[in-house]
């Protein structure tokens, strides 16, 4: 049976060619008003559009109700910066390009966050919502039935200030790399998923990475951090450490239809492969899913 990889960078080039396609701008300020999408979704949309313009964010804190967050980004031949707010009457993400040019920055946040978050525009002004489908995890988290016949694998790591989004902290800062396995049996078959049958290969080896704990981890990211409070220079260590144990990958029994979705920990290295290995328990035979990411 073969593995399901949901491939993220398909997307990445469909948007990134629609943000550097010749077209008249549908905006001159290139600015985002929206009440259609939520804080948390913003956050994602503005980082995915700076990775859609190929750009290495070099600072992010994440917008929460009530508290603004902050995005900056440089690139070959472009440097710029993402204000995003969410109060009660919605969400605002300005972009601001910090170099000399013809505000390609601006329109490649404007095209990619409308792009991907579905959001229909007239004359540059925000009229509704389509809102697209997503990976393999939203789809577990919105209870979306499994396509039946297959078993369906998901691997996404999430590298540099990525883990902000869904940690609260920086934890490539203190050497951790989280990478995300979603698994949705839609086969007849139950399976049954240890840990101990998941492994990470370092890219262009046969080296299998050394998986650490949420507690190994939490670890870590509390010595990177010192002893500077509750915020820190990478984060919200508290937070992070919560969220490293609740959004850790469990043991589970996968009878048809059911789903597993978590985090696993690793030092940052460079990996290229997932092996994912699950006991068919009737027939007492192990299968094997390989995802390259």
């Amino acid at each position: 049976m073969r593995a399901f990889h949901w491939n993220p960078r398909r997307v990445r080039a469909f948007v990134a060619g629609l943000v550097f396609a010749s077209c008249t701008p549908v905006s001159q300020s290139y600015q985002v008003h929206s009440a259609d999408i939520g804080c948390d979704e913003a956050n994602r949309y503005v980082y995915k559009a700076v990775e859609d313009m190929h750009m290495k964010v070099t600072s992010f804190n994440q917008a929460h109700p009530g508290q603004p967050g902050h995005l900056t980004a440089v690139g070959r031949d472009r440097s710029g910066s993402v204000d995003i707010r969410c109060n009660d009457s919605g969400v605002e993400i300005k972009p601001n390009q910090t170099s000399f040019g013809d505000k390609t920055f601006e329109r490649g946040i404007f095209l990619s966050v409308t792009g991907r978050s579905g959001l229909k525009i007239d004359q540059g002004e925000v009229t509704g919502r389509e809102k697209p489908a997503g990976d393999l995890a939203q789809a577990v988290a919105e209870g979306t039935p499994a396509p039946s016949g297959s078993v369906l694998v998901d691997v996404q790591p999430q590298r540099g200030f990525e883990s902000v989004l869904d940690f609260d902290a920086d934890l490539s800062a203190a050497g951790i790399l989280p990478i995300r396995f979603t698994i949705r049996n839609g086969s007849k078959r139950s399976y049954s998923l240890t840990l101990e049958g998941i492994s990470v290969r370092l890219k262009d080896s046969e080296a299998v990475a050394t998986r650490m704990s949420s507690a190994d981890a939490a670890a870590k990211l509390s010595a990177k951090a010192g002893s500077g409070g509750k915020q820190t220079d990478v984060g919200n260590v508290e937070s992070a450490k919560k969220i490293l144990a609740e959004k850790e990958l469990k043991p589970a029994k996968l009878t048809p239809g059911a789903s597993a979705t978590g985090y696993l920990y690793y030092p940052v290295a460079d990996y290229d492969r997932a092996k994912i290995q699950m006991m068919d328990i009737a027939a007492e035979e192990a299968e094997t899913f390989l995802v390259e990411f």
